[in-house]
């Protein structure tokens, strides 16, 4: 089974969904969640230099999702229980 096409129908997504598929439009069955890569330590440097804080952490074994021109570096977001809403 390739990484694009469904574990159910084998129906191909790569036409379907450029950044992931919510259901098969074929059978109708949820693939499964994408496993991203670890990030490089120098991807890993930049969002730290970027956007650590002592509010946003950024984890030596983050994941990476790579784009084109840029990359979503997986981190850790700070909220106060405060301030969260029931």
């Amino acid at each position: 089974m390739r990484e694009d096409e469904c574990g159910n129908c084998g129906h191909d997504h790569a036409a379907a969904n450029v950044c992931g598929v919510v259901e098969c439009s074929k059978c109708r069955a949820t693939p499964p969640t994408p496993v991203f890569p670890y990030a490089s330590a120098g991807e890993i440097a930049a969002a730290r230099d970027l956007f650590g804080t002592d509010e946003i952490e950024i984890d030596d074994g983050a994941r990476v999702a790579r784009a084109e021109h840029h990359v979503w570096v997986q981190a850790w977001v700070y909220v106060n229980i405060e301030e969260i809403e029931s």
